[in-house]
């Protein structure tokens, strides 16, 4: 779960846990704890646990809830550990919702790259209203409903819920383009889309309310040769306008085809 350094990475714990799970779930389990027990007073996970602390104020993407569930679906569901997830999704929740929504459109947005991509192109012109992070909180606060609704909490899981509605709402207004069949980024200072292409722009087809634009999406931007094969099929540089992001592009289509 640590590099050489002894540094637990946020990001890099739920790949760890990918291998884990249903091999050895007690070391999930732990890496999990890890994260939750070094929450702050606001409900912050700091990008990474080392000595050093460095970059306290930076976070990184909001895999919590999608990780935990990764974990119930893999039996893992004793009290102890839906009582101490739904704690921290709750305040992490809230953490999001209260940090990284600084603008009028009630949406996470981003001004640091080592939130998201450390090497995307997406925050060339200025901080923006960011897709993946909204789509990450909505599958938060699902799961963190179904915790509640485990614990015997259902009126607060409803609450979530709804609060999640309200999100999906304004992820499809804000960053849904219907003439390119695509969601992208928003520029926070001008409102324009980032007319980038990354796997982001396929994560909101995770979400239930989006999956019926899956196979049309698909087809016209990721098995059409003139908008993504080519030469280079995984171009990583800025000039391109197409960024791979280390490829990760490729495990939102493996997740949208199993769908």
């Amino acid at each position: 779960m640590c590099s050489s350094d002894l540094t637990h990475y946020f990001w890099d714990t739920f790949f760890h846990n990918l291998g884990f799970i249903g091999w050895r779930n007690d070391l999930a389990v732990d890496g999990f704890r890890l994260l939750f027990r070094n929450l702050d007073s606001e409900g912050k996970v700091p990008q990474f646990i080392c000595s050093t602390w460095a970059r306290p104020g930076s976070t990184q993407s909001a895999l919590l809830g999608w990780g935990v569930r990764l974990l119930l679906q893999a039996g893992v569901n004793d009290q102890d550990f839906v009582k101490e997830a739904a704690a921290a999704l709750e305040a992490n929740s809230r953490w999001w919702l209260r940090h990284r929504v600084r603008n009028e459109h009630g949406v996470i947005d981003c001004e640091d790259p080592f939130e998201v991509w450390d090497d995307t192109p997406r925050l060339d012109e200025g901080p923006i209203e960011i897709i993946d992070q909204n789509v990450f909180l909505a599958i938060q606060m699902e799961v963190l409903a179904e915790l509640l609704s485990m614990l015997g909490r259902e009126q607060e899981g409803r609450s979530w819920l709804d609060e999640r509605c309200v999100l999906i709402e304004r992820i499809k207004q804000r960053f849904y383009s219907a003439t390119d069949l695509c969601f992208f980024d928003r520029n926070r200072r001008t409102g324009a889309f980032v007319q980038v292409r990354t796997p982001a722009s396929f994560l909101p087809l995770l979400l239930p309310e989006f999956s019926t634009l899956a196979q049309e999406m698909i087809q016209r931007h990721l098995l059409n040769p003139a908008a993504f094969f080519g030469d280079v099929p995984f171009p990583d540089r800025k000039s391109t306008r197409l960024n791979s992001s280390h490829a990760n592009i490729s495990y939102a289509v493996f997740c949208l085809k199993k769908k």
